[in-house]
């Protein structure tokens, strides 16, 4: 039942990241910090940054600091240590769900 809502956010999320467009456009800053923290669009503004153009934005710049940078990451190693984990505590039944 969920799939419907669940294709509605993953297309919002497409859009919300700064893939076609620099972050550079969004002028509220509230919402830069809240877009910046998405490790895909760290990742996006990182490469656009390294490649591209050094006018772009980088999560040190938006946040002032470069230990928010740790932000992201933190984000991305989360959710692969609860993936694991239950990873692990459903790898025994997988047999019985199929």
């Amino acid at each position: 039942d969920i799939t419907y809502i669940w294709e509605v956010v993953l297309q919002a999320g497409f859009y919300l990241t700064p893939i076609i467009y620099p972050l550079v456009v969004i002028k509220n800053l509230f919402f830069q910090k809240l877009i910046i923290i998405s490790p895909v669009a760290t990742a996006m503004q990182d490469a656009r940054y390294a490649l591209v153009t050094h006018d772009t934005l980088t999560v040190g710049q938006v946040f002032g600091d470069t230990i928010y940078r740790l932000i992201p990451y933190g984000i991305t190693l989360t959710v692969l240590l609860l993936g694991f984990l239950y990873f692990k505590r459903e790898a025994k039944d997988f047999a019985e769900n199929l």
